[in-house]
């Protein structure tokens, strides 16, 4: 059943407790700070302010631009008058786009490591059987099944690499590693290969490994010795090349001619890799279950069938599970950020009464009037893209660095989704618009005797 930690439950209290404390002890500070002199002579909110360098960088821009409506130039114009208090909001639209688009990205990324992953093996179907049978009848029995294009058998064992061939104890052993041995000439696989070189024609003793092999034992060393004890018996190998690992764990790849001779199951297999004439999924895990059922028929015990499309799916599934839950925390970061958008226009409609009266005695429609405010708040929406889109490269780069650690032992192939980055452009703009339109339209329903009767 569900069940909620007490330790949660205190973090909860605390920071519905603290934050609020925390956000309120500058302005109470320098409320505090104000003399009886100068709360005498204060008129409230004023929109008044020290002009800066920012608003003189502003000014000189706004005036190249000359053919903007004025309402448009007002809005950009005004943008820039509170600095701190748009500092603040657009921390929090910040930090939502940063993390939306970095989630994107992630996601991306680990669809990108599973697709490095699943290019590794070029076959649609692999059976594994619960013992070696004979390749020549594993292989004609396949090819009676209707919808088959090719099948290759390959001999599959597992072991554990020794550190010390002369030692009997299994202390020092590594995890155990599964050792797949296809045909030399074999177009079912393609490993992508970063140190030394594929299994090639004439190879006997020879072994390519993962390297999540090598992160276990960082001795093995291209063109050096690896020992792997397989039940009973300890087999001597030559390192001949590093593979990049994929998302099934540690493997390592031996010639089938030599290495079924040196397990004594020669013309034997464990596996069957088969290529489907049907590209469709659906007539693929239609195959699948036809072999099975098949080959069962046939005494030829099979342990398990895999549809390569079946297992990527399953494991965009678990992908998925992790970015939707990271994907919930920037939408809830983005509502929060909406809301505090909303406070300050609405600040900001206070501040500007007199000079919406003024708007209103120079002939401004509540359009206008109502667009000043629409299009400022546009403008925070846009700036807030911009800034998160600067940090979400190298926040999504170390987040997916982490996630494929944490869940794959491994970081992932970063790919910066820009699909994610305009996603999140047309929210920004959603967001924004939708933030304003409360503050906006007061605003517009301001008359000219409302601005008179204002203090």
């Amino acid at each position: 059943g569900l069940e909620v930690p007490l330790r949660v439950l205190v973090l909860e209290a605390a920071v519905a407790i603290l934050v609020p404390l925390a956000a309120a002890v500058w302005p109470i500070w320098r409320g505090t700070g104000v003399t009886v002199r100068e709360a005498v002579h204060d008129f409230g909110i004023s929109s008044v302010s020290a002009r800066g360098m920012v608003d003189r960088w502003v000014d000189a821009s706004l005036a190249r631009l000359r053919n903007l409506p004025r309402p448009v130039v007002l809005s950009l114009r005004n943008t820039f008058r509170r600095k701190g208090r748009l500092t603040l909001t657009l921390m929090t639209l910040t930090v939502a786009g940063t993390v939306f688009m970095a989630v994107f990205s992630v996601r991306s990324s680990l669809y990108a490591t599973l697709d490095e992953a699943m290019d590794y093996f070029h076959y649609d179907i692999g059976i594994a059987f619960t013992k070696s049978f004979r390749s020549s009848r594993i292989e004609q029995e396949v090819m009676r099944v209707p919808g088959v294009k090719a099948v290759e058998t390959w001999g599959f064992s597992s072991g554990r690499v020794l550190k010390d061939a002369r030692k009997e104890s299994e202390d020092e052993a590594s995890k155990n590693v599964f050792v797949m041995a296809p045909p030399l000439n074999t177009k079912m696989i393609k490993p992508r290969i970063i140190a030394g070189r594929w299994l090639m024609d004439g190879d006997e003793n020879a072994l390519v490994v993962n390297t999540d092999v090598v992160k276990d034992r960082p001795e093995l060393k291209v063109g050096g010795p690896a020992v792997i004890k397989i039940g009973n018996r300890r087999i001597q190998f030559t390192v001949v090349g590093i593979a990049q690992s994929t998302l099934t764990g540690p493997f390592a790849f031996a010639p089938y001619d030599w290495f079924s001779g040196a397990i004594q199951e020669t013309g034997r297999a464990r596996s069957a890799q088969i290529v489907a004439e049907s590209t469709k999924a659906k007539d693929q895990s239609e195959l699948g279950r036809a072999l099975e059922e098949h080959l069962k028929k046939n005494s030829l015990r099979v342990h398990h069938v895999d549809v390569i499309w079946e297992t990527k799916d399953m494991i965009r599934a678990q992908f998925d599970i992790i970015t939707n839950f990271l994907m919930i925390m920037a939408v809830l970061l983005a509502v929060v950020g909406a809301l505090g958008l909303t406070g300050t226009m609405g600040i900001n409609v206070l501040e500007r009464t007199r000079e919406i009266g003024v708007m209103r005695a120079i002939g401004a429609s509540s359009l206008h009037v109502g667009l000043v405010f629409v299009v400022e708040a546009l403008c925070i929406g846009v700036l807030s893209w911009l800034t998160g889109l600067i940090l979400a490269a190298p926040v999504a780069a170390l987040l997916s660095n982490r996630v494929g650690v944490l869940f794959l032992e491994a970081p992932l192939s970063f790919s910066f989704s820009f699909l994610g980055a305009g996603i999140w452009l047309v929210l920004s703009v959603v967001l924004s618009v939708a933030a304003s339109l409360l503050p906006a339209w007061n605003a517009a329903r301001l008359s000219v005797r409302d601005v008179l009767s204002y203090e």
